[in-house]
C-alpha cells in the first residue's frame, strides 16, 4: 500500500480518474446493511513488473486478484473527505486470465465508524465501488464491463445502541461461490451499473470528483497489519440436548450455565456431537487482541456456529451487564469445509462458542485465530528501567495504543471502536514520544476538525454520533486544541498547524460565550464530562475555565508562530481576564482551588481535576503550586468516587437512577476529601505536576495503574472501578515516563532545541528511545550521569535547574551542579552541568 503520492510523485488525488462509480444494477437505496460483490476478468500476454490502482468504495472493501487479498478500505471519514487506497497489484497476477474481485460493504445505517452520505439515489446511497489504473491498462478500471452481483449470504444484523460498533456478521456459507474471485469462468452476474450523482447540476457524473464523496483524498496513513494470534487455552463440553440460541447472548450465556462443566480440550480435535447437541466451547486468548476472527470448519453443511466475543471472563448470573459488548457473528457451513474470514474487525479476549450440527454429527474446528489489524510502530522505540514495574506500565501503555490505533484513535476495540475528539489527547501524546510514524496523529486531528455551525467540535467523529449532529461534550474540543498544540511542537509543521488555526479560533469563541462578567467560564451548556470521576462544572467553573485558559494560551503561541499577532494578543486579554476571575475558586484555608462556584457562593467540593487545571492554566499564582501538589497528591485526603460507578454508601442501582434524573449526590467528606480524576484526566494532573516541578512524585503515582495488569491482562483499563480493561484514553503513563520522568521533551515553537530534564528521582536506571523529526534520541540516565546520543540540538536541565545546550552527537553529562567538576574526557562529549 502506498500513502497517496501520484504517479508523478504528486498528490495523487490530482490525477483524472478513468474509473467510474460503479454498484449493481437496479440496487435501490436502502438503509439496511447491503454486500455486493464486484468482479472483472482480465487477461495479460506478460506480466507487469509494477500495476499502481487506486481503489475506494462506499463503505468498505475487500480486494482480491486471483484469491490473493490484497487490501482493505477505505479509512473512516465523512462522506466529503472521502479516501481511496493505492497498491501494487503486478506480485498478484500471472500471464494468462485473471480475476479481480472486490466485496463491497454498505452500511445502510450510521454506525461507529460510518456515516451515512445524505443522499437517497444514485450515487451516495447504494454500494459503490472505483477502480483506477495507468492509461495502458484502461480495460481495468470500472465501468459498465464489470460484473456485479448482491450477495445474499449475510444478515442484515446491525449493531444496537450507542455502545454498538460494527454490524454483527450472520452469513450463510451455503449461498456464497467460494470459487468467485479465483475462478475465471465468469459466474452469470448482470453488468455493474455506473453510478451518477443525480442533483441539479450534476450533470450525471460518474468519475471522482463527484459528489457527495467530493475530491478523493489519499488515506494519508500506513497501511494497518498484525499477527494471527492463537489462543492460549480452550475448554469445551458437549451438551446432549442444546435448543434454539439467541444471537450472540445465547452463546454467552449457554457457555456460562456450563462452566462447571468445561474442561481443557484441544479445539481442533474432532468432537462428536448427539442429534440435538452441541459443543459448547470458551476460548481464552489470554490478553485482549484485536482484528478480524478466523477460522477453519470441518462439520456437515447447514452446522451452525455461535460466537460472542468476551472482553472478560464468562459473567455469572446477576452480574452487572450496563457495558457487555453485543459483538459476535453466526457461521452457517457449507459443503465442504467452511473458512470464515470476518470482515469486521473486533476487539476481545475470550470468545464463547457454540457448534450445533443439524444431525449427529463430527465436527472440528482448526485454526481458529484472530488476525490483529492495527497501525503499525514504526521504529525501535524502546524504554527500560531498573525498575521492572515502570518497564511493565510502559509496555502496557504502548499496548493499549495500538490496540486502540487503527485508522483513527479509538477509545477501546471491544465495544464502540469510535473516534472520540478528545480521548485522543492521550494517545497522540503517547504515539509522538513512541512513533516516529506521525501521520495517523495528522489524520486524527484532521478528522476532529469538523465543526459544527456554531464551531463546537463533534465528541465523536466520521460515525453516528457526528451524523446526529447533537449535543458534544465541550471540553473534547479544548483537549483537541491542547493535542494539535502537541504536534505543532513536536513536527514544526507550520502548514499543517495553519489549517487548523479557524477551527481552534472557533472553538474558543465558542467558549467565549459563556465567559462572564468575572472573566471564567459559567453555566457551560451540553455535556462537560472532564473525566467519569465525581466533578462538578456547574455555575461557574474551575475546571472547564482552566482547560479554556491553557487553550488560550496555546493558542496565543500558536498565533505568534504563524505570524498572526493580533489573534495572540487578544488571547492574551482573554487570559488577563480569566486571571482575575479564577481568584474566587481559591481556598486558602485547604490550599485547593474548588470545582466551582454558584450563585456567588464558592461551594465545597474539590477535585484533582480542578487543581490540576489551575496548574497548567498558567494564570494561577506559581507560589501556590506546591502546596497544591502536595494536597493533590495526599493519599489521606484523596477519595475515588463516580457518578457512573458505585461507592460505599450509594449502590449501583441508586447511581443509575441518580444519573437518569440528572442529580449528583455527594458521598464523600466535601470539605476536607479530593476526589481523585479517573485514568483519562490523570494524564492533565500529571501534566500539572510536572509543570510545578514536581515530576519526580511520578514514578510512585503511575503505580496506580499496576492494578490493571492481573490475570494475563496487559493493558490499561477505562476507570478506576468499571470499564473496559484496554481504554487508550488510559494510556498517559507511557508518555509520563518519557516526557516527564525521563524528562525528553520536544522544543517550544520556534526553538530548535529538544529539552532533556530528567526528574531527580531513586531510580538507579533508566533509558529510552524517543523519535524526533530528525532521527531518534537515544536517552539513559544511570546514578545521576546522563548519557545521550541525539541528532538535534539538545538543552540538558540538571537537578539544580541549571542549563547547557549541545550539539547533536554523543554527550555524556552529570546532572549535579553547572560548577561541579567535569567529567574524565573522550571522543564523546563529557560534560558536567
Amino acid at each position: 500500500m502506498h500513502d497517496g503520492r501520484g504517479r508523478d510523485g504528486t498528490d495523487a488525488r490530482n490525477d483524472s480518474w478513468r474509473g467510474q462509480w460503479i454498484g449493481v444494477a437496479d440496487d435501490e437505496s436502502t438503509h439496511e446493511l447491503t454486500r455486493a460483490a464486484f468482479r472483472r476478468t482480465v487477461a495479460f500476454d506478460d506480466v507487469p513488473a509494477t500495476l499502481p490502482i487506486r481503489v475506494s468504495a462506499d463503505a468498505r472493501y475487500v480486494l482480491w486478484v486471483n484469491g490473493r487479498e490484497i487490501g482493505r478500505g477505505p479509512v473512516r471519514s465523512q462522506p466529503a473527505r472521502w479516501t481511496y487506497d493505492e497498491y501494487d497489484i503486478a506480485p498478484a497476477l500471472r500471464e494468462g486470465d485473471n480475476v479481480i474481485g472486490a466485496l463491497v460493504t454498505y452500511y445502510g445505517e450510521d454506525n461507529a465508524v460510518w456515516q451515512r452520505a445524505r443522499v437517497e439515489r444514485g450515487l451516495g446511497a447504494v454500494a459503490a465501488l472505483v477502480f483506477d489504473a495507468p492509461d495502458e491498462w484502461q480495460e481495468l478500471v470500472t465501468n459498465g464491463e464489470w460484473t456485479a452481483q448482491r450477495i445474499d449470504a449475510w444478515e442484515p444484523v446491525p449493531s444496537e445502541g450507542k455502545l454498538g460498533s460494527l454490524p454483527i456478521e450472520v452469513i450463510d456459507h451455503r449461498r456464497i461461490d467460494g470459487t468467485w474471485t479465483t475462478s475465471t469462468d465468469a459466474p452469470e452476474w448482470p453488468r455493474a451499473q455506473v453510478l451518477r450523482a443525480r442533483h441539479a447540476g450534476a450533470y450525471r457524473r460518474s468519475t471522482p470528483p463527484a459528489h457527495p464523496y467530493g475530491a478523493l483524498h489519499p488515506r494519508g496513513i500506513a497501511a494497518l497489519t498484525g499477527e494471527r494470534i492463537a489462543p492460549r487455552d480452550v475448554r469445551g463440553a458437549v451438551r446432549p440436548d442444546c435448543g434454539p440460541v439467541e444471537l450472540v447472548a445465547g452463546a454467552r450465556e449457554l457457555a456460562a450455565s456450563m462452566r462447571s462443566a468445561l474442561h481443557w480440550c484441544e479445539l481442533d480435535e474432532t468432537t462428536r456431537v448427539p442429534d440435538g447437541g452441541a459443543h459448547v466451547v470458551e476460548v481464552d486468548f489470554g490478553r485482549i487482541v484485536a482484528g478480524f476472527v478466523e477460522f477453519d470448519l470441518e462439520a456437515p453443511e447447514g452446522t451452525v456456529v455461535d460466537l460472542a466475543y468476551l472482553e472478560r471472563e464468562l459473567l455469572a448470573a446477576g452480574g452487572d451487564q450496563r457495558y457487555l459488548p453485543r459483538a459476535g457473528a453466526r457461521v452457517i457451513a457449507g459443503q465442504g469445509r467452511t473458512a470464515f474470514r470476518a470482515l469486521e474487525t473486533n476487539g476481545l479476549r475470550y470468545i464463547a462458542m457454540v457448534i450445533r450440527p443439524s444431525a449427529a454429527a463430527d465436527v472440528r474446528m482448526r485454526n481458529l485465530r484472530v488476525r490483529e489489524h492495527l497501525y503499525p510502530v514504526a521504529d525501535e522505540a524502546s524504554f527500560a528501567s531498573s525498575d521492572s514495574e515502570l518497564e511493565r506500565l510502559w509496555h502496557a501503555g504502548m499496548r493499549t495504543v495500538q490496540l486502540n490505533s487503527v485508522d483513527a484513535f479509538t477509545d477501546c476495540p471491544t465495544r464502540e471502536q469510535r473516534a472520540w475528539t478528545g480521548d485522543a489527547v492521550v494517545h497522540i501524546g503517547v504515539h509522538l514520544a513512541t512513533n516516529s510514524d506521525w501521520r495517523l496523529v495528522r489524520r486524527h486531528l484532521e478528522l476532529g476538525d469538523s465543526p459544527r455551525s456554531d464551531g463546537l467540535l463533534p465528541m465523536s467523529v466520521a460515525g453516528d454520533i457526528e451524523s446526529d449532529g447533537g449535543f458534544s461534550i465541550p471540553d473534547w474540543s479544548l483537549h483537541w486544541v491542547h493535542a494539535v498544540w502537541m504536534y505543532a511542537r513536536a513536527s514544526g509543521d507550520r502548514e499543517f498547524i495553519l489549517h487548523r488555526m479557524p477551527s481552534i479560533a472557533r472553538v474558543l469563541a465558542w467558549f467565549g460565550q459563556f465567559e462572564d462578567a468575572t472573566g471564567v467560564l459559567a453555566d457551560v451548556p451540553e455535556w462537560p464530562l472532564v473525566d467519569w470521576s465525581s466533578v462538578f462544572t456547574s455555575g461557574r467553573s474551575s475546571i472547564l475555565t482552566g482547560l479554556w485558559a491553557r487553550a488560550l494560551s496555546e493558542y496565543g503561541e500558536l498565533s505568534r508562530w504563524v505570524g498572526n499577532s493580533g489573534d495572540a494578543a487578544r488571547a492574551a486579554v482573554a487570559l488577563a481576564r480569566a486571571a482575575r476571575g479564577y481568584e474566587a475558586f481559591w481556598c486558602e484555608e485547604r490550599g485547593v482551588y474548588v470545582d466551582h462556584v454558584v450563585g456567588g457562593e464558592r461551594q465545597p467540593a474539590a477535585s484533582q481535576a480542578a487543581n490540576a487545571a489551575a496548574i497548567v492554566s498558567g494564570i494561577v499564582p506559581r507560589h501556590r503550586h506546591a502546596r497544591i501538589v502536595g494536597a493533590m497528591t495526599d493519599e489521606t485526603r484523596l477519595v475515588t468516587r463516580g457518578w457512573n460507578a458505585p461507592s460505599p454508601e450509594i449502590g449501583l442501582e441508586q447511581k443509575v437512577r441518580d444519573r437518569v434524573e440528572g442529580v449528583r449526590r455527594v458521598d464523600w467528606d466535601v470539605d476536607r476529601e479530593i476526589v481523585r480524576a479517573e485514568p483519562f484526566f490523570s494524564a492533565v494532573v500529571h501534566d500539572a505536576i510536572a509543570q510545578a516541578g514536581h515530576a519526580a512524585l511520578l514514578p510512585d503515582l503511575l503505580r496506580r495503574w499496576s492494578r490493571y495488569l492481573v490475570d494475563g491482562y496487559d493493558t490499561f483499563g477505562e476507570c478506576w472501578e468499571w470499564g473496559t480493561p484496554s481504554h487508550g484514553w488510559s494510556s498517559s503513563p507511557t508518555r509520563d515516563l518519557i516526557v516527564h520522568v525521563l524528562g525528553v521533551q520536544p522544543p517550544a515553537l520556534d526553538e530548535r532545541a529538544y529539552v532533556v530534564a530528567p526528574a531527580q528521582t531513586d531510580i538507579s536506571r533508566i533509558e529510552a528511545t524517543v523519535p524526533t523529526t530528525a532521527g531518534s534520541i537515544r536517552a539513559e540516565v544511570v546514578h545521576g550521569v546522563l548519557a545521550i546520543s541525539t541528532p538535534v540540538h539538545v538543552v540538558v536541565r540538571a537537578w539544580d535547574g541549571t542549563e547547557r545546550e549541545l550539539p547533536p552527537g554523543r554527550h555524556t553529562v552529570g546532572l549535579g551542579s553547572m560548577n561541579s567538576a567535569p567529567l574524565a574526557a573522550s571522543s564523546a562529549t563529557k560534560e558536567t552541568i
